[in-house]
C-alpha cells in the first residue's frame, strides 16, 4: 500500500518522507523516528500503540549508503477499512481493473518499479483569501473535502479522480528540483 504521509510521534506532526528525512538529519545526535498512520481515526483505532508505519531509507544518504529503494513509508500494521490510504489503494486498483489507460502510463510503470516520481507539488498553506478566489486549492484541502463525503463509494470515486495519474506528491521544493535536474541530465 502506498503511504505518502505519516504521523511522526517525535515531531508530533504529519510529514512526508522528505520532511522526515530533513528532520532526521537536523537532529544531533540522529535517532530514527516512530511513525503512525496519518489518518487520525485509523491511528486511534488501536489505542495501545496506534497503527504503525515504517519509514524506509529516510535515514540514508544515497551518495554514501547503499540503498536499493528510494525512501518511502511502508505499512506495518493493518489499517482500518475507513482509512483514506486504504480507500486510495482501492481506488487505484479499481482504475487498473477497468483498464484506465491514458498519458500517465509512463508514470505508472515507473512507480510500479518503486521509482519515486513526484507529479504533484503542494505549496505550503498561506492565509491568503485571494488564493482561494483564484482556485488555488492545496491537495490537502482536496483530500479533506473528499474525506467529508458520507458515501464510501463516492469517496473512492473522488480519490480515483484525484490520484488517477499515479506518482506522488511533495511539499519539499528540493525534491522537485532534484527530479528536474535528473530529467535534464
Amino acid at each position: 500500500m502506498r503511504i505518502e504521509k505519516a504521523f511522526c510521534v517525535e515531531l508530533d506532526n504529519i510529514v512526508d518522507i522528505e520532511q522526515a528525512r530533513e528532520a532526521y538529519f537536523a537532529q544531533n545526535p540522529q535517532k530514527r523516528f516512530t511513525f503512525l498512520c496519518s489518518d487520525e481515526q485509523c491511528r486511534t483505532s488501536k489505542p495501545d500503540i496506534g497503527v504503525r508505519v515504517s519509514g524506509v531509507n529516510y535515514d540514508k544518504i544515497p551518495a554514501v549508503d547503499e540503498i536499493f529503494k528510494t525512501p518511502h513509508f511502508r505499512q506495518l500494521d493493518a489499517h482500518s477499512p475507513s482509512c483514506y490510504w486504504v480507500e486510495i489503494q482501492e481506488a487505484e486498483s479499481l482504475a487498473r481493473e477497468h483498464g484506465d489507460r491514458d498519458h500517465h502510463d509512463l508514470i505508472r510503470s515507473l512507480t510500479e518499479k518503486d521509482i519515486s516520481v513526484i507529479t504533484r507539488f503542494s505549496v505550503p498553506k498561506v492565509s491568503d483569501p485571494s488564493a482561494d478566489a483564484a482556485g488555488l486549492v492545496d491537495e490537502e484541502d482536496k483530500v479533506d473535502k473528499i474525506r467529508k463525503i458520507q458515501s464510501r463509494d463516492q469517496r473512492i470515486a473522488a480519490y480515483r479522480a484525484l490520484y488517477s495519474g499515479g506518482g506522488s506528491s511533495s511539499v519539499v521544493l528540493h525534491s522537485v528540483c532534484c527530479l528536474n535536474g535528473c530529467w535534464r541530465e
